[in-house]
């Protein structure tokens, strides 16, 4: 699979997506997480912690890819993606899970990631986020399909 490397910015001033190795997660852990944290726009992720979440994506081998967004050489865009297997073990579904508020901006780029889940098996993408990305994701084919409830257990019984 053929994919940027992030060890040095993008030249150029329009956006653009790279993806993040397993082994290049540590070098740029801090600022991919405080990224994270910075808008709610990322559901569930928002409300672990730094450890828990670091845990998270790297104890899974390739169910988890992490991609930043760069503009004019500056790290803007986190977009975590994850597959899950709700049909068969044949079928994999991408679902992109984060985008730290910038998901609208980067969408012409999501072609990169939907090429390499693609590739990796999934036959379907799926986006995790606010009710205002159906019609901004409806041009690049996404389409509402269910409805998600969420409910933080830890605000609710931890003391």
């Amino acid at each position: 699979m053929d994919t940027q490397k992030t060890d040095k910015p993008l030249d150029s001033s329009k956006p653009d997506l790279w993806y993040v190795s397993p082994e290049q997660l540590q070098t740029l852990w801090g600022d991919i997480s405080a990224l994270l944290h910075r808008t709610p726009d990322d559901g569930a992720l928002a409300n672990w912690d730094e450890q828990e979440l670091y845990d998270v994506l790297t104890s899974y081998n390739n169910s988890y890819g992490i991609w930043v967004g760069y503009h004019n050489k500056k790290l803007e865009a986190v977009i975590i993606t994850t597959f899950i297997q709700p049909y068969s073990n044949e079928d994999r579904v991408l679902v992109i899970e984060s985008g730290n508020g910038k998901l609208f901006k980067y969408r012409p780029y999501l072609n990169k990631i939907e090429k390499w889940a693609y590739d990796l098996g999934a036959i379907y993408s799926q986006i995790k986020g606010r009710f205002g990305l159906i019609r901004a994701m409806e041009p690049c084919g996404y389409e509402m399909d269910q409805v998600v409830l969420m409910k933080s257990l830890r605000k609710q019984w931890s003391h």
